[in-house]
């Protein structure tokens, strides 16, 4: 951030040197010249225009340092195994789906599915049974 404040302070600096520069050459003050070949006006629309071209040209450093690098995701040679807890508790509509679904995860690697239930009782375990066994 403290990069960025400092550039914006070049890129006015640049912009009041120019316009100091235009400023004078308007008003036909111009002064005697400096070395003889280059007068005031030109010097600071030189000075302007490098602050300028410096604003510009770190600008374009820092916005490509900061972009996005799109790289894409690496395959892994194994995958971790995983284990996904999940308490059930009665029967829902649709209980067999869910159940299902639990068991698709996608994941490439191996996923144990735990799903714990209550009691033996519970009307959601026979279904769940059932889904596991196919």
């Amino acid at each position: 951030m403290l990069i960025l404040v400092m550039r914006r302070k070049y890129i006015y600096t640049g912009v009041a040197l120019l316009c100091l520069a235009w400023l004078g050459s308007k008003l036909g003050r111009e002064p005697a010249p400096l070395s003889g070949y280059i007068s005031r006006p030109e010097v600071l629309s030189l000075a302007g225009l490098l602050v300028l071209l410096d604003a510009l040209f770190w600008y374009v450093r820092l916005r490509q340092a900061i972009a996005p690098q799109a790289t894409p995701p690496q395959a892994l040679q194994a995958y971790p195994s995983l284990t996904v807890v999940r308490p059930v508790r009665g029967k829902d509509v649709g209980a067999e789906q869910n159940f299902r679904a639990d068991l698709d995860t996608g994941y490439p690697g191996e996923v144990e599915t735990l799903f714990i239930f209550d009691e033996e009782a519970d009307p959601g375990l026979p279904v769940a049974t059932q889904v596991v066994a196919e």
